[in-house]
């Protein structure tokens, strides 16, 4: 028994085996990935926004300097996700499966790319074990079919990871990499910032060394300058912006700072303050590594919690023997990329006194998937049993979760019908007319912005803002159904709109009932 456990565990760290299982994961992975893909869509408000910003490039030639507004703080990002969605939007117009389709793409190759860097910063063993559980991982799956911009934080974090381990081990040209990769990531999400603290300490870690070593050589000096040129290009659009809007962009970070205390703790004293600090700091631990993986928990996944970290301290216990407690910056870098990216994401997010959702740490998935592949090796080195037993029992728990979360369910009100009712709104115009829509829905997205894609796509969009309280024709789209006479509500183009009287109205059967209201010379 114990030799056929150990030739089984034996088979991850083998070289010549280790790629075709990688392949095949990652086949799978593409499979798992693409499955369903787009009845399971739900193109909502931020996805119709985002893809109207886009279509507007190309089909207006409105190039855009800035990307989307974040949910907090009214601040906006740069523009790199929507240059990102313009090509396969381009492809796929009038259809929004483009950047959906190339979103599962990333998603598959960064299953690969995952074991590749996985394998430098710690081992082939604790890398395929890591790409297994991302591989199946219903969360991990779910942030790669659908378009929305802190999707691929996953691959450009490993990439940034990468970029800092080979720039002090390999050579100093790897920190244009690191730079090019943090600089795109705060331009898909703020929280991101903190990879900034990981850029940073790494960096003056290897500044330290050449000072101490007297080594400062031309290379080093030129690639970090490129680096800063690559970091100082990728903020001009933002900062023209910014510049041109009264320092927007700066106004709300230090709002954010200042007004909101979003990052003092609650607490009538100093140790109040310090206990929900700490509290949080699990809370955002127990996310980061098992609320994404086996699903929430809180007894069971403070417990281990603790467990994680005693097998972290195991198993740099053992490469320490294993180099005879004399490591060199090598052998230790990678895994410390890990740890202190982890550290760096926990603190700052245990920090933050909002609610954290999980897209927060999505570009922490592949730092959490490859801590776990590094304990379970460690555990594997040292009794493969025992190994077997801890592995099976976090197999089970993973696998119930993901059976149970898989994003594969045909979405209620699919985009094919999106498309088809705009185009139902449109044939109701008489020419000449203008109109508007009001959505009623519980996304609370009044403007309605995934059908206004569709309406732009019929080359008949709605009225621009400046137009909206002048316009011929109020379509109310009534998703929820909840109120008997929508014309009644307290809604800004409802109000100002100077005809209650419904002229006509689309019932669209499992859909939305669409209230057409027209101004009184119009109907007369």
């Amino acid at each position: 028994m114990k030799q056929a456990v150990q030739r089984v565990f034996g088979l991850l760290g083998n070289r010549d085996n280790t790629w075709w299982l990688v392949v095949a994961l990652t086949i799978v992975g593409a499979v798992l990935r693409f499955w369903n893909l787009e009845a399971a869509q739900q193109f909502l408000g931020d996805q119709g926004r985002d893809s109207l910003v886009v279509a507007k490039i190309f089909t207006d030639l409105d190039l855009v300097f800035i990307g989307p507004v974040t949910s907090i703080g009214n601040m906006y990002l740069g523009p790199a996700y929507y240059y990102f969605m313009l090509p396969f939007l381009w492809l796929s117009y009038p259809s929004p499966m483009g950047p959906i389709v190339a979103m599962a793409f990333l998603g598959t190759i960064t299953i690969p790319i995952l074991y590749w860097v996985g394998s430098q910063l710690i081992n082939k063993r604790a890398a395929v074990i890591a790409t297994i559980f991302y591989a199946f991982s219903s969360i991990v799956m779910t942030f790669t079919r659908f378009s929305w911009n802190p999707n691929p934080e996953p691959i450009v974090m490993l990439l940034l990871l990468l970029g800092i381990y080979r720039a002090i081990t390999k050579n100093p040209w790897y920190w244009v990499l690191a730079m090019g990769m943090f600089s795109l990531l705060i331009q898909l999400h703020y929280v991101t910032l903190l990879a900034g603290g990981v850029l940073g300490l790494f960096w003056l870690f290897e500044l330290w060394k050449r000072i101490k070593n007297h080594h400062f050589t031309a290379t080093f000096l030129k690639a970090n300058g490129a680096a800063a040129g690559v970091f100082l290009l990728s903020l001009v659009p933002l900062m023209l912006f910014d510049w041109k809007h009264n320092w927007l962009n700066a106004q709300a970070f230090k709002d954010i700072f200042v007004k909101e205390e979003a990052f003092a703790p609650s607490g009538s004293s100093l140790l109040d303050r310090v206990g929900v600090l700490a509290e949080q700091l699990v809370t955002r631990a127990e996310l980061l590594f098992f609320d994404i993986t086996i699903g929430a928990d809180p007894v069971r996944n403070k417990v281990l919690l603790v467990l994680l970290l005693a097998g972290v301290i195991f198993g740099i216990w053992r490469w320490l023997r294993v180099v005879k407690f004399k490591p060199s910056v090598q052998n230790f870098l990678g895994l410390t990329l890990l740890l202190v990216a982890a550290a760096i994401g926990v603190i700052g997010l245990g920090a933050y006194q909002h609610q954290v959702y999980i897209h927060y740490v999505t570009f922490l998935f592949p730092v959490a998937f490859l801590l776990l592949g590094f304990v379970f090796d460690a555990l594997l080195s040292a009794n493969h049993i025992i190994a077997g037993v801890v592995m099976l029992v976090f197999a089970q728990f993973f696998a119930l979760h993901t059976i149970q979360t898989l994003p594969y369910q045909d979405a209620g009100w699919q985009i094919s019908e999106i498309q088809d009712a705009s185009q139902q709104m449109v044939a109701r115009l008489e020419p000449g007319e203008s109109y508007d829509i009001v959505l009623l829905s519980s996304t609370r997205d009044i403007l309605g912005s995934n059908y206004r894609y569709f309406l732009h796509t019929t080359g008949r969009p709605p009225a621009p803002d400046s137009e909206r309280g002048n316009v011929d024709v109020l379509f109310i789209i009534d998703e929820e159904k909840k109120v008997e006479r929508v014309v009644d509500l307290p809604i800004y183009e409802i109000v100002v709109f100077p005809n209650k009287t419904v002229d006509n109205s689309i019932e669209i059967p499992d859909g939305p009932t669409i209230t057409i209201l027209r101004r009184a010379e119009r109907v007369e």
